[in-house]
């Protein structure tokens, strides 16, 4: 919530999210599929320690040695973690202060920023830039077919066609595995 807030009121035309999808289905903002590096999981060893493995994800075979899947966890088991900065290089200060938040809780949070501090220096509504992560990952080995589950959310918030969205929150869909899209 922090960054997406500094981008809005900072000047930016989109707020660019990751997203991944928990093990109950919700769909959560975050890069990695693994939790170790962005959040404080490891202070919650006596209760999620038994969850801790090693991660191999094609086609690139990014490695997460002795992490944390976030769709082995719920999102009411994610929602105890706080967030933190990965790189040491990077601000600090606001580790702690944030969870992880939903794909839902993002959309809510852009309408209603542009509806109260609407931006006229960019003629158009802010908008979501959306990248799907790991689309085979999910529908392979997870039984979730990412495009279906992200269309869904969009079409509750009545945001699924271009139109719609652009009248109401603009939105770019991206994802490295062209069958998503």
């Amino acid at each position: 919530m922090g960054a997406y807030s500094s981008a809005y009121f900072n000047g930016a035309d989109f707020v660019e999210l990751d997203l991944q999808i928990t093990k109950d289905g919700h769909v959560v903002t975050n890069h990695d599929p693994c939790l170790k590096d962005t959040t404080n999981i490891e202070s919650y060893l006596w209760l999620f320690g038994d969850r801790k493995s090693n991660y191999i994800f094609p086609p690139y075979e990014n490695y997460y040695p002795n992490d944390y899947l976030i769709n082995d966890f719920t999102l009411e088991e994610l929602k105890i973690l706080r967030r933190k900065m990965r790189y040491n290089t990077r601000n600090q200060y606001f580790n702690n202060d944030y969870t992880i938040l939903t794909l839902e809780e993002t959309i809510e949070m852009l309408l209603s920023w542009n509806e109260h501090f609407p931006r006229k220096d960019i003629g158009q509504k802010v908008g979501l830039y959306i990248e799907t992560k790991m689309y085979n990952f999910y529908k392979n080995s997870r039984g979730y077919d990412f495009a279906d589950v992200l269309f869904n959310i969009l079409k509750k918030y009545d945001i699924e066609t271009v139109a719609k969205a652009n009248a109401k929150l603009p939105i770019i869909v991206e994802c490295f595995e062209i069958e998503s899209l």
